[in-house]
């Protein structure tokens, strides 16, 4: 897969992990699991209070400066964890991960070893969610090189009500405070209800359409829907004529919705103006449109052939957690459509964050030439320079993992 040696590693999460270089034998190796409690072993539980350390962090805006917590946590882990396997890493510069169990949803990149390094200065990472497709992406070969330059699809900031469009078009910011975080988390669980109004309550996010635009400014031919036209009408349109396969890249900014229990239901939340009438819909027998998009319709109705797809939504990465097959989702939905890598992210990402490392990585897909471990590059060197951006007053407001390892790269690196 590139670089100088890579290796296969999946962590199974009861007492044993094996591991695949390029060439030797399977290395079948034992963790350090700790003794069992009413919770599960040390390790485990470790895994799971990191967890909900980043969900609870991760859900108020409150800027964080200090990782000692952070760093204290995954070097625990990574000592009950990496300590067995460091002595079959040397010479290795990429790391293709599979997760499973609790581990699913810990960015690797983040973890601390032994020596005080974050895992990101060591490797570049990159994570399938499976055994199987990981091994049909080898086995089909890999997708021809793309230039960022190839067509691609941009669709983002999304209106969701008629003031939202309003102020879209007479260049207003779109009015969504960091002290809203609470009322979205309320209002996207209403959403997978079925509620409309809570879908027209969502706020705008307002930094995407910032990033549509600094994606674009690193490609030469893009498609751009942004306000009204980022619709599920436009979507359906060019899925039923077959145009989806015509782009090599596809990225979403905006509202992203996941039910765990029901993961066909989880959506990319699109335009919510203008919507058909649903009676109509009913009675006509058409299509209902809903201004969702569903992972169930991105399963059934969209082929595609993009090297790669961005959903730069929160939590896009995550869903029903399945043995073996790792998380369920909108991910898996666009894996199964056909795309051959999904960039996405693991928890609530905080959004002028975003907005800077998609279009750092988008430039440095640009600017790297082609190769097997291409885009796991763009986007080690964008989280690199996400975390040592240094803004007008001089601070480093991004250097808190939290707001650089977020997002990570599935499927084909």
């Amino acid at each position: 897969q590139g670089g100088k040696t890579c290796t296969l590693f999946i962590p199974i999460f009861r007492d044993t992990t094996y591991l695949i270089r390029e060439s030797g034998p399977v290395r079948w190796i034992e963790l350090d699991m700790g003794e069992d409690s009413g919770r599960g072993s040390q390790a485990v539980c470790l895994v799971r209070d990191f967890r909900e350390s980043v969900d609870v962090a991760s859900s108020w805006r409150f800027r964080l400066t200090d990782a000692r917590t952070w760093e204290q946590q995954t070097s625990d882990l990574w000592r009950r964890w990496g300590r067995p396997i460091e002595p079959f890493l040397e010479g290795v510069d990429h790391l293709v991960v599979i997760p499973s169990g609790p581990v699913c949803g810990v960015p690797v990149e983040a973890l601390v070893d032994e020596q005080g390094r974050y895992l990101a200065d060591r490797f570049t990472v990159s994570y399938a969610p499976s055994a199987s497709l990981f091994a049909f992406l080898v086995e089909s070969g890999s997708s021809p090189p793309q230039d960022w330059n190839s067509r691609g699809l941009l669709v983002g900031d999304p209106p969701f009500c008629d003031d939202h469009l309003t102020a879209m078009e007479s260049g207003r910011p779109s009015g969504h405070e960091e002290d809203d975080e609470p009322l979205l988390a309320v209002a996207l669980r209403s959403v997978l209800s079925g509620d409309p109004e809570a879908v027209r309550s969502l706020p705008r996010v307002p930094w995407t359409r910032a990033e549509v635009q600094g994606a674009a400014r690193h490609a030469r031919d893009a498609t751009v829907l942004l306000g009204a036209d980022a619709s599920e009408q436009q979507l359906t349109r060019l899925a039923e004529a077959d145009e989806l396969r015509r782009y090599s890249y596809i990225h979403f900014a905006t509202h992203a919705v996941l039910d765990d229990d029901l993961p066909d239901h989880s959506a990319i939340v699109l335009s919510q103006v203008d919507l058909p009438d649903p009676m109509e819909a009913v009675i006509s027998n058409t299509r209902l449109v809903d201004g969702l998009l569903t992972a169930k319709e991105v399963a059934a109705e969209w082929r595609l052939t993009a090297d790669l797809v961005t959903l730069s939504g929160c939590q896009t990465a995550l869903g029903k957690e399945t043995r073996g097959e790792g998380h369920i989702g909108l991910a898996s939905a666009f894996l199964q459509a056909g795309a051959r890598s999904l960039l996405v992210s693991l928890w609530r990402v905080e959004d002028r964050a975003s907005a800077l490392l998609m279009e750092r990585f988008y430039e440095n897909l640009a600017l790297l030439p082609s190769g097997k471990t291409r885009k796991a590059t763009a986007l080690r060197t964008a989280k690199a320079w996400l975390r040592d951006y240094t803004d007008e007053s001089g601070d480093q407001p991004f250097r808190h993992p939290l707001y650089w390892s977020g997002f990570v790269l599935l499927g084909e690196p």
